[in-house]
């Protein structure tokens, strides 16, 4: 709990001093924008849940299903193959349909798949899969939009 109270107060200095520097190295003025700041919520709910759950999928394939650290890590190959696979997809189809939905559909499914995954408990394989198509569709919006 310290250190998210000491990650808050840390990001509210660094607004205060960005609000009062010359020359900020974020201006405050881009996060008026509707779409730059939805874009950076996103972003951050995505990578935060996407790190916080490759972690604790490991842990949870070895501490509660008993896999070594070879059997874990090549349990969780899947979900880093499908980025390989379905980024060019992704690519493609935000060109077509914008980011916007790609954005969408790919934080819900993601979400989808992360629930899914609580849920089944044990059998982690098909949840995983849905939660790894999901990701390159979210990023390859986040990458058209930066």
């Amino acid at each position: 709990m310290s250190a998210l109270a000491a990650g808050v107060v840390c990001a509210a200095a660094f607004v205060a001093w960005e609000l009062r520097a010359a020359q900020p190295m974020v201006p405050m003025r881009l996060f008026r924008s509707r779409p730059f700041s939805a874009g950076n919520a996103a972003a951050f709910l995505l990578f935060g849940s996407l790190y916080g759950a490759v972690f604790f999928v490991a842990q949870f394939l070895q501490v509660a299903q008993g896999y070594g650290p070879l059997g874990a890590g090549l349990r969780v190959i899947p979900w880093t193959g499908c980025a390989f696979i379905f980024a060019p997809v992704a690519g493609a189809l935000v060109n077509r349909i914008g980011e916007r939905p790609l954005m969408v559909c790919g934080l819900l499914l993601q979400a989808v798949g992360f629930g899914w995954m609580r849920q089944l408990g044990g059998v982690v394989s098909i949840a995983l899969l849905v939660a790894a198509f999901a990701t390159p569709l979210a990023q390859a919006a986040e990458m058209e939009k930066a």
